[in-house]
């Protein structure tokens, strides 16, 4: 077993020692899907005076900052897993001894983005420079990519009505992007990521599966929904009041070698509304994101260890010995963490891919 030592800091300030030595377990998720979370179990009891270690009411506050990283093995420097806010506490008083234990739970940056409902114009600004801006004004480290603009007057003007995150997961879904947020690995700090998945460039890790002392993932299952729509179209009046549309049924590009689009017969057909888009290249844009997005209909889910390193969502990775519809490279879309004293690190990964049989080529896929 790796050894794995957790490293906390809270409002950027090592976490004390009685914190620190009292942890029972962490589990950490992240996603491109939802807010991350994370939930530290420490272990606490009677003390002799009559108080409960650890459980002063100015002790992680609501709100606090939080980073969590972790040594893996004998390297000298943390890895981030997770930056956000402590959301909620709770102690569970047990009349065992060394049976009671408190809980802090805790959100990421995304969280924050959902608690305050705004209505306000965005004249003349492409989707990307939104996002920059409304990742600036929550202290995120901005990742975009470049968009072109969409409403312009007379046109019309993009309108946010909703919180931060709702609306950039809509201007998201429209360009075929995803939005989140993730630390930088090494330093801890929160980056909001508003861009396409790519599976260019080297995979992460490669795991074996079924390979005796070899293996690298456990409890691995892949699953298929074979019914998604295939087909996209979308339609609407620009302001001259002329018809414009696009209708797409073929993803951008395949992770695999045979697009599992082409496998379902008839073609179940989707059709876009409350795009907020006039004009038959947006429309397209959107659709291909809706083709691209119901295309990752395989799923693997698996077990590894603190061996690979730690997996992020948006990470490329391979496997070997699932056979041929299946091995190959895959999307990773979430990560669940769980370290602890006794059971040491692994993860539980969920990862897509849109195609069947082993790829030697990688490409850029919209989410």
């Amino acid at each position: 077993m790796t050894a794995t030592t957790v490293v906390l800091l809270l409002d950027n300030r090592p976490g004390p020692a009685e914190v620190v030595n009292s942890l029972q377990e962490l589990v950490i998720e992240t996603t491109l899907d939802t807010s991350g979370t994370f939930r530290l179990r420490l272990g606490t009891g009677l003390g002799p005076s009559g108080d409960w270690p650890l459980t002063e009411p100015d002790r992680f506050t609501p709100g606090q900052s939080v980073r969590i990283g972790a040594v893996i093995g004998t390297g000298p420097l943390p890895t981030f897993l997770f930056t956000g806010y402590v959301a909620t506490r709770s102690v569970i008083y047990s009349e065992t001894t060394g049976g009671s234990s408190m809980e802090i739970g805790g959100v990421d940056a995304t969280a924050l983005m959902n608690l305050q409902d705004h209505t306000k114009a965005w004249p003349n600004l492409p989707d990307f420079l939104i996002a920059t801006q409304i990742f600036a004004s929550h202290r995120l480290i901005p990742q975009v990519t470049p968009t072109g603009p969409v409403l312009i007057e007379p046109e019309g003007t993009t309108i946010q009505r909703g919180s931060d995150i709702r609306f950039l997961r809509h201007l998201a879904r429209r360009n075929g992007f995803e939005v989140y947020t993730l630390p930088q690995p090494n330093t801890g700090l929160e980056i909001g990521h508003f861009h396409q998945l790519s599976a260019d460039g080297d995979p992460v890790a490669t795991l074996a599966v079924r390979a005796g002392d070899s293996s690298s993932v456990t409890d691995l299952r892949i699953s298929q929904d074979m019914l998604r729509p295939t087909t996209a179209t979308a339609d609407a009046l620009d302001f001259r009041h002329a018809t414009q549309s696009a209708t797409v049924d073929e993803a951008g590009s395949t992770i695999g070698r045979t697009s599992v689009l082409s496998r379902i017969s008839p073609a179940p057909v989707t059709r876009l509304t409350g795009t907020g888009l006039t004009n038959a290249g947006d429309l397209r844009t959107a659709a291909q994101a809706v083709v691209d997005r119901s295309a990752l209909a395989i799923t693997a889910e698996g077990t590894v260890d603190a061996s690979v390193g730690p997996l992020r969502p948006g990470d490329v990775i391979r496997l070997g010995g699932a056979g041929e519809a299946y091995s190959g490279s895959w999307l990773v879309r979430r990560v669940v963490h769980r370290i602890s004293p006794a059971g040491g690190y692994t993860q539980r990964f969920t990862a897509v891919r849109n195609a069947v049989g082993n790829d030697g080529l990688l490409g850029a896929l919209g989410g």
